[in-house]
């Protein structure tokens, strides 16, 4: 089998792959939290700054959801690992 058939029969097999879907409902899934963010983002910095005193840096941490955000860090660490027998080098 040619090089171009293999890989668009791979290419076939992962559009109808579950774990592609999976992996696309998770990156929507973070957009939509990215966008919420960032629209929450200017009225955190107005409440930190509206406050008689600086908020502790715990406060803040919490308010900016740091933690979560370390978390989905990790996670996109192991979701970016090259799968075994990825073709995209060959296929290229």
């Amino acid at each position: 089998m040619a090089r171009g058939e293999r890989c668009r029969r791979q290419a076939a097999a992962l559009r109808r792959s579950s774990v592609l879907a999976k992996y696309e409902a998770e990156a929507r899934r973070l957009a939509e939290r990215d966008l919420r963010q960032g629209i929450e983002l200017p009225k955190i910095f107005a409440w930190a700054r509206s406050q008689r005193e600086p908020p502790t840096l715990g406060a803040l941490a919490g308010k900016l959801h740091i933690a979560e955000l370390q978390r989905t860090a990790e996670r996109a660490i192991l979701w970016n690992q090259p799968a075994r027998g990825d073709c995209s080098r060959e296929c290229s």
